[in-house]
């Protein structure tokens, strides 16, 4: 995994030696510090110079806000995020993120209100089925939230956000055998397919098993995952 991230760290910064002016090659040198190397500083400045470059770069204003999200820089990720659905009002995953901002500030209702209009321009929006789902959760409906959870599963069964939204839910409800099929489903998928280790962790959590969730983060962090960063703001590993 070092290895991959000094590769891919030394072709961005190629590419931006090759032209300065290059909005992708900044993007991915952003993409690298931030979901590879963890330094976070460095990917700021980054997705600051692709912004100044391409205001229209949606991918890397995602991950800008993300990162400006784990630090509880709300605002500041609101802002990116307002400036963004101005400019591409009709690009789903703008508005998931502006969605998403609102669940960090306990605002379901906004986020439902923004996510609700989403799905009624592109109804095959996977992540916005999730947010939903967390919403729904967070206002104590979880029956409406297993639903979205599910539904986005009918798009995607290894949807990686949508499983461990469901394993984790149903364990806070009690339904361990549904949460513990879920939690080997993804462990079956990290040994075989893509690194899950985080989103297994998060079932644990659901489930109450704090020692096996933070075996699961540690995996996560040594083999440095590109989603552990956002355990600072997983309403699900508030235990």
């Amino acid at each position: 995994r070092d290895e991959d991230a000094k590769r891919a760290e030394a072709a961005a910064r190629r590419a931006i030696a090759l032209n300065g002016n290059l909005a992708s090659g900044h993007a991915m040198l952003g993409l690298v510090l931030y979901c590879l190397r963890f330094d976070f500083k460095g990917a700021e400045m980054a997705y600051r110079r692709v912004i100044e470059l391409d205001p229209r770069s949606t991918y890397a204003i995602v991950e800008y806000t993300d990162l400006l999200r784990q630090p509880g820089r709300f605002g500041e990720a609101e802002e990116q995020i307002q400036k963004a659905r101005t400019l591409q009002p009709g690009v789903p995953v703008l508005a998931v993120k502006q969605a998403e901002i609102q669940l960090d500030r306990n605002q379901p209702d906004a986020a439902i209100a923004i996510l609700t209009e989403a799905l009624r321009l592109r109804h095959d929006v996977r992540r916005a089925h999730v947010a939903l789902g967390a919403a729904w959760e967070a206002k104590g409906d979880f029956e409406q939230a297993l639903s979205r959870y599910r539904h986005a599963l009918g798009m995607n069964p290894q949807d990686r956000r949508a499983l461990p939204a469901l394993g984790y839910l149903l364990g806070v409800m009690g339904r361990q055998e549904g949460a513990r099929a879920i939690a080997r489903q993804l462990e079956d998928i990290t040994a075989r397919i893509r690194n899950c280790s985080f989103q297994v962790a998060v079932v644990y959590s659901g489930l109450g098993e704090h020692e096996r969730t933070l075996e699961w983060l540690e995996r996560a962090y040594r083999t440095k995952q590109a989603a552990l960063p956002s355990m600072v703001i997983e309403y699900r590993l508030r235990p």
